[in-house]
């Protein structure tokens, strides 16, 4: 994550590491999101994953790239 953390600092988006929330797959916190769990139980989705709500940006490995860049474009 420490390197997530360095991209999204060098593009410059500081502000926005405020709105990442990290969940893992055994919090209490996950069940704010149940329409994840359920995507995750149902094999819809594989773990690691990275969601916005409840909008999956990347999922089975982390793409720093594909984080930043959803990053860019929440308003």
């Amino acid at each position: 994550m420490k390197d997530l953390e360095e991209a999204i600092i060098k593009a410059g988006l500081e502000e926005k590491v405020e709105l990442l929330h990290f969940i893992d797959a055994f919090s209490d916190e996950l069940d704010q999101y149940p329409q994840i769990v359920m995507k995750i139980e149902n094999m819809e989705i594989g773990i690691p994953a990275v969601c916005f709500g409840e909008e999956v940006i990347v999922e089975d490995k982390i793409d720093i790239e594909k984080i930043v860049q959803a990053l860019k474009e929440l308003s």
